[in-house]
């Protein structure tokens, strides 16, 4: 990895009209990480363009240069080579937009997800024990003789933060609260970052998370829960996807639940949020329906309808539970 990593270093100064991109429904580590890099390899005198496949979720649009980050419908001229960022592969980050406008071009990937397929790439840096994807960029940036200011130090702080739910996660390590004390004296705003990643909820979030919590239904004696959002429920209260961000974690405060999913049904399809304790892998339910993530936290789409994608899902997540227990 360590290598892998000096290469995608020597790369990235040289590098000119590179474009960045993340995963699908961009998370604060993918955002953060993707600016966090911009910003201390001096991306905009290098014509670098980060592109997203949809506009940032607004409570990530505090976050210093967020403004710079453009969808598709822009112009994306003279691309000369790709960075796949927080996700290791071009499906994963946005489909056929991305296959057409880099086909034939260099590809590169810096990603802490564990995959268990082949990752596309030129130089390809998967580190699963990382726990963000900005841990690995601040180990890039300081590989490449390079230095932290408040605008990266505050992206990578935040990265780190969301993907470990503020050092509470058992993802968290010795290291993450190493680059946290890093960024720290760099003189960061922790409660812009930390409000709006943790405590900035909308008004449709806490009315969604009150029908969901009335949606509850349990199997596998009680050790999964689920919540479901439909359509329906989000028009009565002119909510979108963004306002579901957050809900699936609460099904893991029940008593004796072990893997929470969240159903909601969107106009293309059902999204599909799984979360659980230790000794379970909700990556590889995920997994199951062309989906991906972390152990503890994946997701996945699955065509409609919304009751057959349950079914689907439910008896995946049984079987695990079954299998995990040695039932």
């Amino acid at each position: 990895m360590k290598n892998n990593l000096k290469n995608l270093a020597t790369m990235l100064i040289s590098q000119k009209n590179l474009l960045l991109t993340g995963h699908i429904d961009a998370d604060g580590d993918a955002v953060g990480s993707l600016l966090g890099l911009y910003q201390a390899f001096n991306g905009a005198a290098k014509g670098w363009q980060i592109v997203l496949d949809a506009p940032l979720e607004a409570y990530l649009r505090f976050l210093p240069l967020a403004e710079i980050i453009k969808t598709p419908e822009n112009d994306l001229s003279k691309i000369e080579a790709l960075l796949l960022v927080d996700c290791n592969n071009k499906q994963r980050a946005g489909g056929e937009w991305l296959i057409n406008l880099t086909e034939g071009l260099p590809c590169y990937v810096l990603d802490h997800h564990q995959i268990g397929g082949q990752a596309e790439g030129k130089i390809v840096v998967i580190e699963p024990k990382a726990a963000a994807t900005s841990e690995l960029v601040g180990e890039l940036i300081e590989l490449s003789g390079l230095t932290f200011d408040n605008i990266s130090a505050s992206c990578l702080y935040t990265g780190i933060a969301f993907d470990t739910s503020c050092f509470r996660n058992l993802n968290t390590t010795s290291q993450s609260h190493l680059w946290a004390q890093k960024f720290l004296s760099y003189n960061i705003d922790l409660e812009q970052i930390h409000m709006n990643l943790f405590q900035n909820r909308s008004l449709q979030n806490m009315q969604l998370l009150a029908e969901a919590i009335l949606s509850i239904e349990q199997y596998a004696d009680g050790q999964a829960a689920v919540f479901t959002v439909t359509a329906a429920i989000k028009d009565k209260y002119e909510a979108n996807h963004g306002d579901c961000s957050s809900i699936t974690t609460y099904l893991l405060s029940i008593q004796n639940v072990k893997i929470g999913v969240l159903f909601e049904e969107t106009e293309e399809n059902i999204r599909v949020s799984l979360r659980c304790r230790r000794g379970f892998d909700v990556r590889c339910i995920a997994e199951q329906f062309g989906g991906g993530g972390h152990v503890l936290a994946a997701g996945c789409c699955l065509p409609k309808p919304l009751q057959q994608a349950k079914a689907s899902v439910i008896l995946a997540v049984i079987t695990h539970i079954v299998n995990i227990n040695g039932e």
